[in-house]
């Protein structure tokens, strides 16, 4: 992908084919100081760029506002780590391992999980460095098991550009079952979209999924939609490398209205039960109450914003999420759609 565009489904026939027999020792010429380094360079993740017409992918560089989503790109621009994975087969053969289970993938699993998301940083959940912090030292997250493992495609540009697109030339030709985690629709809300119109095209989006994106005798496809990720304290939370703004009182309002629309069409599946499904929006914060006295001495119960240990404070006065927090997070989600193996919007 770096010497120029190579078609998806070549991709993925040649390194199932070629694995075998391919023999590498490029890796330990070379060692990596941490799995994950393959999926990144000095920019952070490494991105690429979707030709439509032939499904064909190459590398490419982005600019910090374009990562962010606030500038489109020209083309369709995602990272996805299962790609990375089949070139990383090819070269690697035998002595391939995911950066993230330390498993061969193979024989190939009967369920992949894929996250889809808008945000860098949590694309990037589980890596050494904070993507927006890089020189703030974290916990380094223990590889998952193969079982637990998740794809994820991050989107420039979430639903402001076209995902339908990106996955399909992705994942159209996959076998067995495939879970899509929806965690898109944010980025169009701060650029001023409705939360109706932005959830109205999710759904379609949601349809495109389960109808459109593969043959039926391939597998099931189930499609769950996460909330934005909110916090109403008085610092902003870095969600992509170029540093936040602070959200209009009108985009507040359509993210929350957003957020509500998600959770209620969730807790209609898990029949009024509070899930990780909800929890995710609250990754950041919670609002709770506390009892305290007037100068009357009467009791009041006083809204207060509750931070949550998943992030720290900057120098900068942002909040930065904490890699390991946001792998634990991401676990708890796979694992719950996992077991609830009939959740699907």
């Amino acid at each position: 992908m770096r010497h120029g565009p190579l078609t998806i489904p070549r991709l993925r026939a040649f390194a199932h084919t070629s694995r075998a027999v391919t023999q590498n020792t490029s890796e330990a010429a070379n060692p990596l100081d941490h799995p994950t380094d393959a999926l990144r360079d000095s920019k952070g993740l490494i991105t690429l760029a979707l030709d439509p017409q032939t499904s064909s992918v190459s590398q490419v560089e982005t600019s910090v506002r374009q990562r962010s989503g606030t500038e489109p790109t020209a083309q369709l621009t995602f990272f996805g780590s299962d790609l990375f994975s089949l070139a990383g087969q090819i070269e690697q053969g035998q002595n391939f391992s995911c950066p993230h289970c330390l498993s061969a993938h193979w024989p190939l699993p009967r369920t992949k999980t894929v996250l889809v998301t808008a945000s860098e940083v949590i694309a990037a959940a589980g890596f050494p460095i904070s993507i927006t912090c890089p020189g703030v030292p974290h916990e380094i997250s223990p590889p998952v098991s193969p079982g637990e493992c998740w794809d994820r495609v991050w989107i420039l540009g979430g639903l402001r550009s076209d995902p339908s697109r990106v996955l399909k030339a992705s994942y159209a030709n996959v076998q067995g079952e495939l879970v899509f985690l929806l965690d898109l629709g944010a980025v169009s809300i701060e650029q001023g979209e409705s939360a109706f119109s932005v959830r109205d095209r999710l759904w379609g989006l949601v349809r495109f999924l389960k109808e459109s994106l593969r043959n039926p005798a391939k597998g099931a496809t189930r499609v769950i939609c996460l909330p934005p990720l909110i916090h109403l304290g008085a610092e902003d939370v870095a969600l992509h490398q170029e540093p936040p703004q602070p959200l209009s009182k009108l985009a507040l309002r359509e993210m929350l209205s957003f957020a509500k629309l998600v959770n209620l069409h969730n807790t209609g599946l898990v029949e009024g039960t509070r899930t990780p499904l909800h929890t995710w929006g609250e990754f950041v914060s919670t609002v709770g109450t506390e009892v305290v006295q007037d100068h009357l001495l009467r009791s009041l119960h006083e809204v207060r914003v509750q931070p949550a240990p998943t992030s720290h404070r900057g120098g900068d006065g942002v909040l930065h999420l904490k890699p390991a927090a946001l792998h634990k997070m991401v676990r708890s989600v796979v694992a719950f759609v996992k077991n609830n193996y009939w959740l699907t919007w």
